[in-house]
């Protein structure tokens, strides 16, 4: 016993401690000094997409070797690996042995209609390490196809025209989906255009029947719901004798069930002759009091709402706005979901001002916004008036004014006049992430930042465009200005574009690819005026007169890192392809087929090789990006960017350059996250994905974080 005591004292408790780090599975410990090598893999991410008597089982791993195991169970109880490699007691199983790209795809077949499963996903790696089995429950569609859910919250209440199915009529008490009323509720103090849902109390949903039609009548959303029980106002139909919601695809244009049309005053005949009037004073009576106003309002007491599969239709001025009271956080918690534009005049945006917080946008298709403008450029119409004052609208969607925390995702925008998506005069504000989502012919630059910080670009796919704006050959609209960029236009903008991520977008024939500089309008004072951003991973194609531009000294630039960028263009000469200031930094870019000659885009670790892309003719690259927005449009994926460039020694085959950055790792920021980023860290966002999964940051070379 003494020479224990001994050896204790001589040894202290600590002396005896390992350094251990978590795993990336959250379950297993390695060795710090060992290096994660040695952890087992990791399923990353899981998502079903259900037939009604197959799946298929796709997701992503940190291991990119082995094989990936399915296992289907009528619970989710937690098994043991073992059982799920050797697919004891399950229902159905599959594999996937070809996981070299970091993702697997499982097909299953043998299963029962409207049944719900439970997909167990675990994998044994090359050198022997399993992975601990992830879960997802999922239920297969009934026979015939995809079927909406049920409504069924207790406060619902249903509207449809007389015409309509079923039809409307107000002697009916409209809280039964057999039974709607026809007229929705009136706005007091304004005329009868002007509908609202007044009289409905917190928390109830409003639901309008597929197919619909409200002629020349806004709608103002004042009710307010929780965090346990949101608000909805969206589309029904009726499955016999039960009201279910409407079904829509991930991007708007495939909706199963034809969504509610909110529509205006345009007509097609005016937007084909381009001479639609689009006044200042009187406004038409088409549930406008002025040009201010929009189709949709939803006030700053509609805190927890969801406004879903809704469609906008030739509408004379504004779409839809989300407005606080002009104080931090002052609407929060929004929803916008399916909700699809076809035809604006001035101001086609969503405008999320005032003070929204926790917003998000996602699944909208959105075309021909902005006729307004075009319309006085290149058009014949006698009253423009309510045009934008500097000429320069957003198409799709903006942020401004002490708004903060939104997402943007898998939406679509096509042929619009003026910005895709835009952070504007943030003042407090700022926090965005804009990813997943498909522009073309935006005219102006796809994705916008003005004086607002902290904004994340990713995974976004950018063509140039090159038609007439929404189809009328009287304007050209493309290519657009710019793929990405940031940038400052007025010193009394009391916020700086930095902080910001441009992270694995492909972007083909634009005018340029990213840009950042600062152009103030009112002042020639520099002092305190920052733009600042990194760029990695980006695929730039075929620019029309640069890739990469940076106008700023560095007194104004917090950041501008270059790295892992592919550039490909056969037109621009080596002086047209950067230009650049002694700001940027970077490296590990591939100019290809010129090598830039501003000794500014420079570095040691440049390439300058074939990246023998998966489509690897200049051609198909060039007829995808020469096109309008008002058909069909033939998007490239990042398979066909993904590179098999070899360069210093490393093969980059994992996709450096615009492959996929958790391309299916999307999901609902703000309630998916395990641990979702505060105000103070919320540029994490470059270090978390959708899951609250840690990223490398920065990225490794020749890796997707």
């Amino acid at each position: 016993m003494k020479c224990l005591i001994a050896l204790a004292l001589v040894f202290p408790a600590w002396a005896w401690a390992v350094p251990t780090s978590l795993c990336p599975d959250n379950t297993h410990y390695y060795v710090t000094a060992d290096g994660s090598s040695t952890c087992p893999p990791s399923i990353t991410f899981v998502s079903t997409q259900p037939g009604s008597t197959t799946a298929t089982i796709t997701g992503n791993t940190d291991t990119a070797n082995g094989t990936v195991y399915v296992s289907i169970r009528t619970n989710c109880t937690r098994v043991k690996w073992r059982d799920v490699i050797d697919s004891v007691g399950d229902v159905a199983a599959g594999t996937d042995a070809s996981v070299g790209d970091g993702t697997f795809s499982v097909s299953i077949t043998g299963l029962s209609d409207s049944t719900t499963y439970c997909a167990h996903v675990g994998q044994y790696s090359s050198t022997y390490k399993a992975a601990r089995p992830k879960t997802l429950e999922f239920t297969t569609q009934p026979v015939g196809g995809a079927s909406g859910e049920t409504i069924a919250g207790g406060d619902d209440h249903f509207y449809c025209p007389a015409s309509g199915d079923p039809a409307g009529s107000d002697a009916n008490p409209g809280t039964n989906g057999a039974a709607p009323k026809a007229t929705l509720p009136a706005r007091t103090g304004y005329g009868s255009s002007f509908r609202s849902d007044e009289g409905l109390p917190a928390g109830a949903d409003m639901w309008l029947c597929a197919g619909s039609v409200w002629n020349k009548q806004s709608l103002y959303i004042t009710r307010s719901g929780s965090a346990s029980n949101w608000s909805e106002t969206g589309c029904f139909y009726m499955d016999g004798a039960t009201a279910k919601k409407c079904v829509d695809a991930i991007e708007g244009a495939g909706s199963i069930n034809e969504k509610p049309i909110f529509r205006g005053g345009l007509t097609q005949s005016c937007i084909d002759a381009g001479n639609c009037l689009f006044p200042t004073t009187p406004v038409p009576d088409e549930g406008y009091d002025n040009k201010y106003g929009s189709a949709i309002g939803i006030a700053s007491t509609a805190d927890y709402h969801h406004l879903q599969n809704i469609k906008l239709e030739k509408v004379r001025y504004s779409t839809v706005q989300l407005s606080g009271n002009n104080t931090q956080d002052s609407l929060n918690h929004v929803i916008l979901e399916n909700i699809d534009l076809s035809y604006a005049g001035w101001g086609s945006t969503i405008k999320m001002t005032n003070g929204v917080s926790n917003g998000i946008v996602r699944g909208s298709d959105w075309f021909g916004g902005n006729l307004c403008e075009s319309m006085r450029r290149g058009g014949t119409s006698s009253d423009t008036s309510a045009c934008s004052e500097n000429g320069w609208p957003v198409g799709f969607l903006q942020i401004a004014r002490k708004t903060r925390y939104v997402m943007a995702e898998n939406n679509v925008v096509r042929d619009m006049f003026g910005e895709g998506i835009s952070g504007f005069n943030c003042q407090t504000g700022g926090w965005m992430i804009i990813r997943g989502n498909k522009f073309v012919n935006t005219h102006s630059n796809a994705v916008y930042i003005d004086a607002c910080p902290y904004i994340v670009a990713e995974n976004n796919i950018i063509l140039g465009g090159n038609g007439a704006h929404a189809g009328r050959s009287s304007f050209s609209n493309g290519p657009s200005f710019a793929g990405l960029s940031a940038t400052k236009e007025l010193r009394s903008y009391t916020s700086n574009s930095i902080g910001n991520v441009f992270r694995n977008n492909l972007i083909v024939g634009t005018n340029k690819c990213m840009t950042g500089d600062i152009t103030l309008f009112d002042s020639t004072d520099l002092t305190n005026q920052y733009i600042g951003a990194v760029l990695y991973g980006n695929t730039c194609i075929q620019s029309a007169s640069q890739e990469l531009f940076l106008a700023e000294a560095s007194a104004q630039v917090t950041e501008w890192d270059a790295r892992n960028n592919l550039f490909w263009n056969n037109t621009l000469t080596a002086a047209q392809i950067c230009s650049a200031t002694s700001a940027a930094t970077g490296g590990y870019n591939n100019y290809y087929n010129n090598a830039p000659s501003d000794a500014d885009c420079t570095e040691a670790s440049n390439i300058n090789s074939a990246p023998g892309l998966a489509q690897s003719t200049m051609s198909y690259w060039t007829n995808l990006a020469n096109v309008s927005g008002a058909g069909t449009v033939t998007w490239p994926s990042f398979a066909d960017a993904n590179p098999t460039l070899t360069a210093n020694g490393q093969a980059l085959t994992s996709g450096a350059y615009a492959a996929e950055l958790d391309i299916t790792n999307y999901g609902d920021l703000f309630s998916n996250m395990t641990n979702p980023p505060s105000e103070a860290n919320w540029e994490c966002a470059l270090c978390l994905d959708a899951t609250g999964a840690t990223r490398a940051s920065p990225p490794s070379i020749g890796a997707v974080e």
